[in-house]
């Protein structure tokens, strides 16, 4: 289940667009908890669909910090042509870890610089796996989360490829 925007909080409260995806994994928490957690893990599958994750750090602590460098297909390719390639990277700051349940950091892209939000993993346990849910909020346009939302969903994708092997 996936949600790219919010509804206004109250009648004069226009409330930030944000991402909200729910996904089930035939894997334990830890086991997710550590793909989310360990560089070399992350690398195998972190990004979005036709992205490859190309560099990590990651240093899951309050204050630690976490860097990604992707390379995949540009979304401002022309119908019909080849994609253009290009890399991309983000940064950021973690904020709350508690393994194997929560994961909260700071997600700075360089394609959108003035764009500072905070993405939630939170980890349940349920029979026969793990249920995530993503929380991506504080996005200053619609478009933004919803590039995101899709973003998110296929690196979810990878994600329970890569644990559910």
């Amino acid at each position: 289940m996936s949600t790219a925007i919010a509804a206004p909080a109250g009648p004069s409260a226009a409330a930030a667009p944000y991402v909200r995806i729910t996904r089930f994994f035939r894997a334990s928490r830890e086991r997710i908890f550590a793909a989310w957690t360990d560089p070399e893990q992350l690398k195998q599958w972190m990004g979005p669909a036709g992205f490859t994750c190309t560099a990590t750090e990651s240093d899951p602590r309050p204050g630690g910090r976490h860097f990604l460098a992707m390379y995949g297909p540009s979304a401002n390719s022309a119908p019909g042509e080849p994609p253009q390639m290009r890399h991309s990277s983000t940064r950021g700051q973690y904020l709350d870890v508690i393994p194997p349940e929560l994961i909260r950091f700071t997600w700075n892209p360089d394609k959108f610089p003035d764009e500072h939000t905070i993405v939630t993993i939170r980890l349940k346990e349920v029979s026969g796996g793990t249920e995530l849910e993503l929380l991506h909020e504080g996005f200053l346009s619609s478009t933004t989360a919803e590039g995101h939302g899709k973003g998110w969903n296929g690196c979810l994708d990878k994600l329970a490829a890569f644990t559910e092997r």
